[in-house]
């Protein structure tokens, strides 16, 4: 008898310590550093990511819905990566969900921070705002910037807001008396502005850009492929811990990255017009977002092995993916016949990549020539006529990493 209980005991025993090594192992997995290659996720621990609430993104629902979701539920960690990712909204609807963020986790911490400078920058950057939108980000950032002890941030919002106020004509009066109480008490080392009249300027022009960009005709075995990930990934995010699902989705993805990459390679040397080589080059880097969320463990499970172990290699075509959109864009815009359309264009392209790059959507955006390109863009375009009155764009570098502000046009 006790013969037997010794024998029990000790299967016992090295069951727990078997399943403990398991069980050791796969977390090991799970939490192993990987070094983000986008700034902003090197300051996610994505160790505390909700995978239900990242996976539907591979389903196909929207990254801000997501958000938003994981905002309610308290899951800071989850709505910066969802943040992230978001490849689709527009410049207003990301400015209302940072600035909720702001407001729910007002306290310095590393998420707050890059969260108020991703929207500085789309308040400068983000070519499809209006003056308003721009102001009203400004003054809701700037208290926050002194607040944290953020100098380079707050001189570049002060910055920026007096050069707002200065070019703008579409600010409504009282716009205009709320930043000056801002200026006021927080600009003390500057001139007073007055609310003294605007220089007269033209009116608005309509954007050039193909924003959103329009849809690829994909085959039938990359619309099949799509279509099983997106279910698989549905399934798994009902039940993350279900093994067969996860299995699913994991064959789901390596059958699309296959078909994809193969068609990608086809498609773009035989697509007869622009629009449709962009419309291809905006779906590839949209397909290299989500193989760059499965390499980064992003969604808070480890899915695809031989993906995490080349993670580099994947950040590296995703940056490519990047680099062929933006070619593709600028011969796109270089080649329309009216020279105002073409240089309206190609400012609002450079100032749109360098928000995509702040944001961190574009991994290691070159930041040098992106804005050399934004400099020539800018004098090209507001030496015409018709060009509306606005702030220039200029990326002041005393800081690091640097800020992009609004200045006074050269005269």
């Amino acid at each position: 008898m006790y013969r037997l209980l010794a024998y029990a005991l000790t299967l016992l025993l090295g069951l727990s310590v078997l399943t403990g090594g398991l069980m050791w192992r796969q977390w090991q997995r799970l939490t192993t550093p990987i070094t983000a290659s986008r700034p902003y996720m090197s300051r996610v621990d994505i160790r505390y990511v909700t995978p239900e609430r990242v996976l539907p993104l591979l389903a196909d629902t929207s990254a801000a819905d997501l958000a938003w979701a994981a905002l309610r539920a308290d899951d800071p960690i989850t709505v910066q990566v969802l943040i992230g990712h978001d490849l689709d909204s527009l410049p207003a609807q990301r400015i209302s969900l940072l600035t909720a963020y702001i407001k729910a986790y007002p306290d310095a911490s590393p998420e707050t921070l890059v969260t108020a400078r991703r929207l500085y920058h789309t308040a400068i950057l983000h070519p499809y705002l209006s003056d308003a939108e721009r102001l009203d980000a400004l003054l809701f950032l700037a208290p926050r910037w002194q607040a944290w002890n953020q100098e380079a941030a707050l001189r570049a919002t002060l910055r920026s807001t007096r050069t707002l106020l200065q070019t703008s004509r579409s600010l409504r009066p009282e716009q205009r008396r709320r930043a000056l109480r801002v200026l006021r008490e927080l600009d003390t080392a500057s001139d007073p502005l007055s609310p003294a009249d605007v220089p007269p300027s033209p009116p608005a022009l309509p954007p050039r850009l193909l924003l959103p960009f329009p849809v690829p005709d994909l085959p039938q075995d990359v619309r099949q492929a799509y279509d099983t990930r997106r279910q698989a990934a549905a399934t798994l995010a009902r039940n993350p811990t279900d093994n067969a699902a996860q299995t699913h989705l994991v064959a789901a993805l390596r059958a699309e990255h296959l078909a994809r990459e193969t068609f990608y390679r086809h498609a773009l040397a035989a697509t007869p017009t622009p629009e449709a080589h962009i419309a291809l080059a905006w779906d590839r880097v949209r397909w290299r977002h989500i193989v760059t969320l499965i390499a980064e463990r992003e969604v808070g499970l480890s899915l695809v092995p031989e993906w995490e172990a080349q993670q580099e290699e994947h950040t590296v075509a995703l940056i490519k993916a990047w680099e062929n959109l933006t070619a593709q864009l600028a011969d796109w815009v270089a080649s329309q016949p009216d020279i105002l359309w073409a240089d309206q264009g190609a400012y609002e392209l450079w100032s749109w990549i360098a928000w995509a790059g702040e944001w961190g959507l574009y991994p290691r955006y070159p930041r040098p020539y992106v804005r050399r390109q934004l400099t020539l863009s800018q004098e090209r375009f507001f030496a015409h006529p018709d060009a509306p009155h606005r702030g220039w764009i200029v990326l002041d570098e005393r800081s690091d990493p640097p800020w992009y502000a609004l200045v006074l046009p050269p005269e």
